[in-house]
């Protein structure tokens, strides 16, 4: 049996879709919508305003929409966030990938997570990188890893490295599988990136490798960044964790997308 939260979450969740459905609309006729009372949903709206999901109105709610992602956190920043997500897609990531595989990483918050998992558990990788971070940690892992950093102009707040340079360094290789972390990803238009020269990294990547795999919690999907580097035809599957919303979900599976759900 469902408790209490879990309802309130599927309410939040429906509140939201027919907000971004209609714009705008009153307590009444959400509470009809919904089958609960009118004091249900004024406490619905309240959470959902705390939250920055809309804005209340005398009487109801209109849709707030999300602003762009433009500006680059630093690694140690996003590392505190959705950490446990995170971790679950590491492990999910780790399962498909193979002893004495070749692999595309680029810097990530998501990523480190991901090389750090590769590294307790697999043997002769050969990771080609744009982070001497995740560099260094598939190099200290158990097995007899190698690893390749990508040179390049080195951003301050990411320290990845970026720029022509890089990407012309990227086109020389070829690989088994390339592991990308988003900023965003819409589920009906494709990835995003803050930050358009980490963009073009991602893009490049994209193109090197036979298997293309998509990184991302779910607190990420259904959000705009600056830079598009990627439409959905171009990936493989997208990996995400088991909190991804159901309109979201059923958006990929209607576009034909591979979503793997990390539990």
């Amino acid at each position: 049996m469902q408790d209490s939260k879990n309802f309130a979450e599927e309410r939040h969740e429906r509140i939201m879709e027919i907000l971004m459905q209609e714009t705008s609309i009153e307590v009444s006729a959400l509470a009809k919508l919904l089958n609960v009372t009118d004091a249900t949903i004024r406490r619905d709206l309240k959470y959902l305003e705390s939250k920055e999901k809309l804005y209340r109105t005398h009487g109801g709610a209109i849709y707030r929409e999300e602003p762009i992602f433009w500006q680059t956190t630093t690694i140690e920043h996003r590392a505190k966030e959705h950490p446990e997500e995170k971790k679950r897609i590491a492990r999910y990531v780790v399962s498909i990938v193979n002893d004495h595989d070749s692999l595309m990483i680029d810097g990530g918050s998501t990523n480190t997570a991901i090389a750090e998992e590769l590294a307790k558990t697999r043997h002769n990788l050969m990771v080609v990188t744009n982070s001497q971070h995740i560099g260094e940690i598939i190099m200290n892992g158990i097995g007899e890893n190698q690893a390749i950093i990508i040179g390049g102009e080195l951003m301050y707040q990411t320290q990845n490295t970026v720029g022509p340079i890089a990407v012309n360094m990227i086109k020389n290789f070829r690989l088994d599988k390339a592991i990308i972390s988003t900023t965003s990803i819409m589920p009906d238009q494709g990835c995003f990136s803050a930050n358009p020269q980490e963009g073009e990294i991602k893009k490049q990547m994209i193109l090197n490798a036979n298997e293309v795999y998509i990184v991302v919690d779910s607190s990420k999907i259904g959000k705009y960044a600056l830079y598009q580097f990627s439409d959905l035809n171009d990936i493989d599957a997208v990996i995400t964790d088991a909190k991804i919303r159901k309109r979201d979900l059923e958006t990929f599976h209607q576009k034909q997308i591979d979503v793997r759900l990390a539990y």
